[in-house]
């Protein structure tokens, strides 16, 4: 969800019949203050999976990312920009091959552009049993959808998570290497250069990456990682936003398996939701709500 002056915007799928799975994109604005629906969008891509993942709002425009299945049963990336009042489309963009996997799962507004940031593996490397996939950041002109830069560097998984403070965006991925699962790399607003690269490491590996952000001095990202027992533990990493030399680590969780699914900075302090589950369980319904607070300093 975003929020911006009278108007507040959700995104997500809808099944298109009940057990279905042929699910369309859908974006909503509602009125802040009433709760009345405003506009609405729903887009079907093929027939088959689109899903909306983040929104960002800026002045006029609400930009949606996401993924949408093709014909070809592939998947691309997906970014649509919407009129914040009227819900009119005034661009969108693919990117990836039509029968490879692409998609997009973070976006924000930072030095007069929208930055996207997601993840693509071609055809090829899908057949390969050791092909893997690139972090992909793409950055646009806003009001015409024109793509002005396009980074990219090697990934293991599909999770990216964005945050811009100052002259940098800050970006947190999966990276392919055993026992180092987490890059976190300052890269110029103004250039597109990467400015530094840290990479995480943790006893079984990190196994999600949910959120960035910067506060203070410091760059902070969110997710789980694997313990010398086997299970998962909630993680904040922080790290200084000058160089990315590493300052802290800090874990949570007990018997069982503890994931961190979003966090955020305010003043000296991050904040991270998470949940709990039992032994044995992954990300999902089973288990209870947390929620976690730690000085940043």
């Amino acid at each position: 969800m975003a929020a911006a002056g009278p108007r507040t915007f959700a995104v997500g799928s809808v099944a298109a019949a009940p057990a279905s799975g042929d699910r369309d994109l859908v974006v909503r604005a509602y009125d802040a203050a009433t709760g009345a629906l405003l506009w609405s969008d729903r887009h079907d891509e093929a027939g088959f999976a689109d899903e909306a993942y983040a929104v960002a709002v800026h002045g006029s425009l609400v930009v949606v990312v996401g993924s949408v299945e093709t014909a070809a049963h592939g998947f691309q990336g997906m970014v649509r920009a919407y009129d914040a009042r009227t819900g009119v489309l005034q661009w969108e963009d693919r990117f990836g091959e039509p029968n490879g996997q692409a998609t997009v799962g973070a976006g924000l507004f930072a030095g007069q552009r929208f930055i996207a940031g997601g993840w693509a593996i071609t055809a090829a490397a899908l057949a390969d049993e050791n092909g893997i996939g690139s972090s992909v950041v793409r950055m646009y002109e806003p009001s015409s959808g024109t793509l002005d830069r396009e980074l990219q560097w090697p990934a293991a998984g599909t999770q990216t998570a964005l945050a811009a403070a100052g002259k940098h965006l800050y970006v947190a991925t999966p990276v392919p290497a055993t026992g180092t699962a987490l890059s976190l790399r300052a890269i110029s607003l103004h250039t597109g250069d990467t400015v530094w690269v840290r990479d995480q490491t943790a006893p079984g590996g990190v196994v999600a990456v949910s959120g960035v952000a910067a506060a203070g001095g410091h760059v902070l990202a969110v997710g789980a990682q694997h313990t010398a027992t086997g299970d998962y533990d909630q993680a904040v990493w922080a790290v200084r936003r000058q160089d990315g030399a590493p300052q802290w680590l800090r874990t949570a969780g007990g018997p069982g398996n503890d994931f961190a699914v979003a966090g955020a900075a305010r003043g000296e302090r991050v904040f991270v939701a998470g949940e709990a589950t039992p032994i044995g369980g992954g990300p999902g319904p089973r288990g209870d709500w947390t929620v976690g607070a730690y000085a940043i300093r």
